[in-house]
């Protein structure tokens, strides 16, 4: 069946023979038309099991998935298929929900051959992975002294502070050491960081989680402040290739902007596939010490893709 296009329901009712009955499942079941044969019994079901369920037993087996749903509740016509190996439902929720299944289900991908990682110690983890970070520096009080070029963002630097945006401990666009000032002093701490100002095409959030169910993943999706509004994201075992990473990158709706949506400036879909594989090496550290690590934004550029904030959680 096409995408997007609606399943055909035939009216196969209990008026038609049994024999007619059967051979229009045989008819499904071999045409091109559709993906899957249901078939639906009412009350004969529970009243005529037996001739609610012969044409059935009798369709042509093929490798195309063929279920039963029965309504009102028929035990007898239930176990009559299912000694036969014929999948049949009580409800229609369970039924839609196993088409589901059977159709989302890919075989078990290979793990893509990427170098083991090592956790630099006392360095920054995910420049050691090779992520591009955007430059800075920590300049401490009195002078707030630092080597970056301006114009640049100064943001509140303590470990106890997750998300900086949210505790108004971000200002961005300072222009010159008097601005830096007056920031840095609204800042708590005694030290900030003061990182460079970078521009792009497009914002991205590349991140990894080691779940307690399904293990390590990794994900990519649109990225700022709003990337948990949208939840446009997309989810893969880790690691991932690079080439996987750029099939993932293609899934995001709101990266549509660097693919050359409507003739937009292409930005650098590989650029960020590498920051994303790159990311997804956590799953190959020793022990997965890592719990969870998140590079937001990452601003992706017409050449090269730089993150500006990140974050990373430690089991222990």
């Amino acid at each position: 069946m096409a995408p997007g296009s609606e399943a055909p329901i035939i009216d196969l009712t209990m008026a038609a023979t049994p024999q007619k009955y059967a051979a229009t499942l045989d008819a499904l079941l071999a045409s091109g038309e559709c993906d899957a044969v249901l078939a639906t019994v009412g009350s004969s079901a529970q009243f005529h099991p037996q001739l609610a369920v012969e044409p059935i037993l009798a369709a042509k087996r093929t490798a195309k998935p063929l279920a039963a749903f029965f309504t009102p509740h028929a035990d007898r016509s239930l176990a009559l298929l299912a000694k036969a190996g014929i999948a049949a439902f009580r409800t229609p929720e369970a039924c839609a929900d196993a088409f589901a299944a059977y159709f989302a289900w890919r075989a078990p991908r290979q793990v893509p051959q990427l170098q083991a990682a090592a956790l630099p110690r006392g360095g920054d983890i995910l420049s050691s992975l090779g992520i591009p970070m955007a430059q800075s520096q920590i300049a401490r009080a009195p002078d707030y002294a630092h080597s970056v070029p301006y114009p640049v963002a100064v943001k509140i630097h303590s470990g106890s502070v997750a998300h900086k945006t949210e505790a108004d401990g971000v200002f961005l666009g300072i222009r010159d050491r008097e601005e830096l000032l007056r920031a840095a002093q609204a800042l708590p701490g005694g030290e900030v960081l003061v990182q460079k100002m970078e521009s792009g095409l497009a914002e991205a959030i590349v991140g990894y989680r080691d779940d307690p169910l399904v293990g390590p993943v990794v994900l990519v999706g649109a990225g700022g402040v709003l990337a948990e509004v949208y939840k446009d994201y997309v989810l893969r075992l880790a690691p991932v290739s690079v080439e996987e990473a750029e099939e993932m990158i293609g899934e995001v709706k709101g990266l549509a902007v660097i693919r050359g949506f409507r003739g937009l400036p292409k930005g650098d879909v590989r650029a960020l596939a590498r920051a994303v594989s790159a990311m997804s090496r956590l799953a190959l550290v020793p022990g997965r010490p890592v719990a969870e690590a998140e590079c937001n934004p990452v601003i992706v550029k017409p050449s090269g893709a730089v993150a500006v904030d990140s974050l990373v959680v430690m089991k222990e």
